[in-house]
């Protein structure tokens, strides 16, 4: 999933491994995923990914999103598949993409909750 914001985009990327990654276009993010609050969110961004496959188009080409938007991708044997919708719709009960987009920001808040804790 990568999510374009004015300066930056988001990149959130899930595993069949087991591994888990939020990375910044500026540099930096969270790699790996060992922290099982992480590998949770991780699976069911997964969940989420299959669940819509059928409804994805294949692509060969990856450019980044638009501000406001995000893309998302999935990897299969049978090649990358795709769709895209704005942060707006994504937001919007019942958008086919909804529960994906926010499975994918879960990612990002269990990579974050381990920091927000001892900030406390």
């Amino acid at each position: 999933m990568e999510i374009a914001y004015p300066q930056a985009v988001l990149t959130t990327v899930a595993f069949a491994d087991g591994t888990a990654s939020v990375l910044r276009s500026t540099g930096g993010g969270f790699f790996g995923g060992g922290d099982a609050g992480v590998q949770r969110s991780r699976e069911e961004f997964l969940k989420q990914a299959q669940a819509i496959l059928s409804q994805m188009t294949q692509v060969n080409d990856f450019p980044e999103p638009n501000a406001g938007n995000a893309v998302f991708y999935a990897r299969t044997d049978r090649g990358v598949f795709t769709r895209s919708a704005s942060i707006s719709e994504l937001q919007t009960p019942g958008h086919p993409l909804r529960q994906l987009y926010f499975a994918g920001l879960q990612v990002l808040n269990a990579y974050l909750r381990p920091q927000k804790q001892a900030q406390k």
